[in-house]
């Protein structure tokens, strides 16, 4: 699938698939940001073969990926990868992971969906609704506490990851 946004303004110098990067030379690439892409991406493992080809030795590639968050269509939104999916997956392809962060846990998780639906109400209601936000955002901070991070239950709930991966020699 060959579907791409962009925006014309920005003026890429690069616009490609990331599953066929035919235009890019093997191994002529220092690093690879792909912050948010692979969630769009419908063959998520060809698309990291086609990164891992293309970067340098010992090369890096940043990405991150929702987990528990809103289908966000651009065009599409295609799936959702657990920690070991990712972690499985990266090195059976040949990477490092130099870093992996979880983003945001339960009671992020808990805020985003109750402010999605403060975003969803009437206009009116909304507005008053607004008023919660500060307390949402405080919410927040008790995800940074020791004992949701290791909680067998609270900290499974997370809306993202963070990643830095060596490409392997």
């Amino acid at each position: 699938m060959d579907i791409c946004r962009y925006e014309e303004r920005h003026k890429p110098d690069i616009v490609l698939n990331v599953t066929n990067m035919k235009n890019i030379k093997d191994k002529s690439i220092d690093v690879i940001n792909a912050t948010e892409l692979f969630e769009h991406v419908e063959d998520i493992e060809k698309g990291l073969r086609e990164c891992n080809r293309v970067l340098k030795k010992s090369g890096v590639m940043i990405l991150s990926a929702p987990f528990l968050y809103t289908i966000h269509s651009d065009p599409y939104d295609f799936q959702r990868w657990t920690e070991d999916k990712w972690k499985k997956v990266l090195k059976v392809i040949g990477f490092k992971i130099e870093k992996f962060e979880i983003m945001g846990r339960f009671f992020t998780v808990l805020a985003d969906m109750k402010k999605t639906f403060v975003k969803s109400m009437p206009r009116i209601l909304g507005w008053i609704l607004y008023l919660l936000y500060p307390l949402l955002d405080l919410l927040i901070r008790l995800d940074n506490l020791r004992f949701i991070k290791n909680n067998s239950k609270l900290g499974k709930y997370h809306v993202g990851c963070f990643i830095i991966a060596k490409k392997r020699i």
